[in-house]
Parts: structure tokens; sequence; C-alpha cells
């Protein structure tokens, strides 16, 4: 795992990259946070979030002659949170996405292919379940 801070943008980010989950057939994560004002050390629950993927992919992978089969987070896939997540139970769960045109300059990215968490809020879990790529977009426009 890659583990990169950034200040030199308008907010100081976590950058975490996943090393490794492509063996297991699961594409390498990304996830950027922001880095509140009083932390003094890395958030803890991401490495609980990377561990939990890494353990579900490698305990349903098998391989077969003709396929691999597993739980493995895709595209547009999500992972929802049963208890507080970063401090907070309005956190309520991650959407993966593939890169397109954002700018990723100076990010600590693993190898393609890779997919980045987009952490959403607990009302749009639902959304993120049922119409992934509608709320993707909507979250973008709304940030814009």
């Amino acid at each position: 795992m890659c583990v990169f801070f950034l200040s030199d943008c308008d907010q100081r980010c976590w950058c975490f990259g996943s090393n490794g989950l492509q063996a297991l057939g699961q594409g390498e994560l990304v996830f950027l946070l922001e880095c509140l004002p009083e932390e003094k050390t890395l958030p803890r629950d991401l490495f609980s979030l990377y561990l939990n993927i890494y353990q579900d992919a490698q305990n349903e992978f098998v391989v077969t002659t003709l396929r691999l089969t597993g739980k493995f987070v895709e595209d547009l896939g999500n992972v929802t949170f049963t208890s507080s997540f970063l401090g907070s139970k309005e956190h309520g769960g991650m959407l993966f996405f593939s890169p397109t045109c954002q700018p990723l300059e100076g990010l600590c990215l693993p190898p393609q292919p890779f997919l980045f968490g987009l952490l959403i809020q607990r009302l749009e879990v639902p959304w993120a379940k049922v119409f992934p790529l509608r709320l993707l977009l909507r979250l973008g426009t709304g940030h814009s």
C-alpha cells in the first residue's frame, strides 16, 4: 500500500493506493481523503476497509479451468458500512469508479487497472445500489 500526503493543492489530502490486489483478480483501489486540520495520524478505518476487501477477494477466490470467481469490487460497485466509519455514522459506504478525465498528476497511483473509491453518505446508499452512475454524475455536478 502506498500512502501519500498531498499538501501542494488547496487542501491537505491523504492519497491511499493499494498494491497487490491484482494478484487476486481485484483491481487496485485508490482513495483520496481530505486531511482534517486536527488530524495528526493516518485514518485507520481505511486500512480496515482495504483488509476487508482483500479478505473478501481472497476467501472467495476460486480458479477453475475456464474462469475466475470471487467477491470483487467492480466499476460502479459499492461497499456499505454497518458501523461508524472515519468517526461518523453518517458515512454510509464507498462507490467505486474508473478514472476518466480527472487530473491525476502528483498522485501515488497503482498500475492500471484501478478504481477510485468515493465516500458516500448514508442517505446516498440506496441510490448507489440502484442508480450508481446517476449518483456519481450528480455528485460530480454538485461539486463543480
